[in-house]
């Protein structure tokens, strides 16, 4: 496979390219991080690291349109709550 060239960064072009999805999912990959390593601040009886992962991430993808980072993180904890985690 050739190495990515100016086409393949090309957001404009209407297509999806491998590196543009990828660039796309920088910031929940980044909250997903952020989440884990402050995994021990969230529990939830019963809950799995699988578990957690999954909601983190849905949670960073439903905050995402928010452009404002205080209200962003502060909707990402209020999606968290809804589906059952507790900040301690």
């Amino acid at each position: 496979m050739p190495a990515p060239g100016p086409a393949d960064c090309d957001f404009g072009s209407g297509g999806s390219t491998p590196l543009a999805e990828f660039f796309l999912k920088i910031p929940a990959i980044f909250f997903a991080l952020l989440l884990c390593g402050c995994a021990s601040n969230w529990s939830k009886a019963g809950a799995t690291d699988e578990d957690f992962r999954r909601d983190a991430y849905r949670c960073e993808v439903d905050a995402a349109p928010v452009q404002d980072g205080i209200v962003r993180v502060e909707m990402q904890k209020r999606c968290m709550r809804v589906k059952g985690w507790v900040e301690r």
